[in-house]
């Protein structure tokens, strides 16, 4: 008996090759591939119309594997890893990483964007349940923001403003705090964004102006005493712990040099006008970070300054901050009560550059009432007594030049004294070897020897060290050549070396000669 033929229950032709048997039925392997599957998860034989594919995993399942995986509710795909979104359904790890998913930092819960709260404060999301507005909310992280040239480009010709002035104007409450109230103050009439500050107490706010030119300030003189009045109204101003910063469009290297120079011959009248109370921490003047006379007067060298101090990176809390590429930052003024004090500091700042940017005036023709007009700043510094001041700006590059001189002078003097003794120290030596050498008495040599050529390396390891002190003078200060003179005297003395010591008199005695001159 023939064997029965095997027909493909999908194409109908009789199978000739390989097949697969189905429910009782034959299908030949091509419509096998073609339309059924081998579910991955439990084997079954399964038609391709039936079957789910597992994007995340890339694979094949049937209707009742199904059942162990997710169906994403933003793309519709299958997914073995899935996260379930409040008020929304289930989505897959790529549709929650597209951007238009997060969590609540309160429950840590899973929500779309559209139903979450962002937070400035900490810079995270919070869900309907779990947000809570708060007035901190309100305010731009420290220094958040990036717009300023958009006011200055609309309001004001760029070309014809010899600089601007940004403020930064720290408050803090005086008994409770209303931040969103002071906000409301400072939209109604100054061009201004309130950010947080981690210097300034609870409820504290750093308003940070827009860069205005001044006599943009001055047409508008009136808003900012209207801001200050209701500030002061609201019991907001300085506690204590505040600054009034300015900042001031960047100059050329020689004007910033002559900031410098009045800022340092004025800087005792300075401190008084600015209402610290001595507390200069967060603003020290440069000639307050040297001890000695020599290191302060070179700035106020406009020399100095240009070739030196403006090519190095400096700390950032001095009264002037030099750390921003378009701006110089004036730090040293306290916090603002009213519109008074506020506005005597803004007319100082605006005086001094009126000053420094005009470089065909001499500045040792500056005096201290050239920078005392303008109403307010006249009232503040009769408050704090430096009104009717007579003294005058000082430039000190001659002088400097001169010290320069001497401290060559000096070290030259001093590589003389040395270079003498090096000589009588080589003569000392080759003497002592010369000795041993000369002696007859091989007992002798053999009972003292040991000590002799101790003494002799000691000897020689110091003449290698006064010898490189020799070399080096040129890369001290006097200060440190003078601390090497202590020590190799001490050395000496420690070693009863005696005979060395009227070269370190004569050193002394060049030394005491440089600090008679510098003083």
């Amino acid at each position: 008996m023939k064997n029965k033929k095997k027909v493909c229950k999908e194409c109908g032709q009789v199978i000739t090759g390989e097949f697969v048997e189905y429910n009782g039925e034959y299908i030949c392997q091509d419509c096998f591939d073609e339309s059924y599957f081998y579910c991955d998860d439990c084997g079954k034989i399964e038609h391709r119309d039936n079957g789910y594919w597992i994007k995340d995993e890339e694979k094949l399942v049937c209707d009742n594997c199904i059942y162990n995986y997710k169906k994403c509710d933003d793309c519709g795909d299958y997914f073995k890893n899935y996260c379930y979104i409040n008020n929304y359904g289930y989505v897959c790890e790529d549709c929650f990483d597209r951007g238009q998913f997060g969590y609540c930092s309160g429950c840590n819960d899973n929500f779309h964007y559209d139903d979450l709260h962002y937070s400035e404060r900490g810079d995270c999301y919070y869900c309907d349940d779990c947000y809570e507005e708060d007035d901190d909310d309100l305010l731009y992280d420290y220094h958040d923001f990036s717009d300023w040239e958009l006011f200055k480009g609309k309001n004001e010709d760029f070309d014809t403003v010899p600089y601007y002035i940004g403020k930064e104007i720290e408050l803090e409450p005086k008994s409770y705090d209303c931040i969103s109230e002071v906000l409301e103050v400072m939209n109604n009439h100054i061009n201004a964004v309130g950010m947080h500050d981690g210097s300034l107490n609870d409820g504290g706010i750093e308003v940070v102006t827009h860069p205005e030119s001044w006599e943009y300030l001055q047409e508008h003189k009136q808003n900012y005493k209207d801001f200050f009045d209701e500030v002061e109204r609201l019991g907001y101003g300085d506690d204590g712990n505040t600054g009034l910063h300015f900042h001031v469009t960047r100059p050329n290297d020689n004007v910033v040099a002559r900031v410098i120079v009045l800022l340092e011959s004025f800087k005792e009248e300075i401190k008084k006008l600015s209402r610290r109370n001595g507390n200069f921490s967060w603003s020290k003047f440069m000639t307050d970070t040297e001890y000695s006379n020599e290191e302060k007067v070179k700035y106020q060298s406009m020399k100095y300054l240009k070739d030196k101090y403006l090519t190095t990176h400096h700390d950032r809390y001095l009264a002037l901050n030099l750390n921003n590429y378009e701006t110089i930052e004036f730090r040293f003024f306290n916090g603002a009560n009213n519109f008074e004090e506020f506005w005597g500091a803004l007319q100082f700042i605006h005086n001094l550059m009126d000053i420094a940017l005009d470089e065909k005036r001499d500045i040792n023709t500056v005096d201290w009432d050239d920078l005392m007009y303008g109403c307010e700043l006249i009232e503040q510094a009769k408050k704090q007594g430096v009104f009717g001041i007579k003294k005058k700006a000082k430039e000190t590059t001659e002088i400097i030049e001169k010290l320069e001189k001497i401290k060559e002078e000096t070290k030259e003097e001093i590589k003389k004294t040395l270079k003498n003794f090096i000589k009588y120290m080589t003569k000392e030596l080759e003497t002592k070897k010369l000795e041993i050498i000369d002696k007859n008495n091989i007992d002798d040599i053999t009972k003292n020897g040991r000590d002799f050529i101790n003494t002799f390396t000691n000897d020689l390891n110091y003449l290698d060290s006064i010898t490189k002190f020799y070399n080096n003078i040129n890369n001290s200060t006097i200060k440190t050549t003078k601390e090497n003179a202590d020590y190799y005297k001490s050395i000496a003395k420690n070693n009863k070396k005696d005979k060395y010591n009227r070269y370190f008199k004569q050193i002394e005695k060049t030394i005491e000669t440089f600090e008679k001159e510098i003083r």
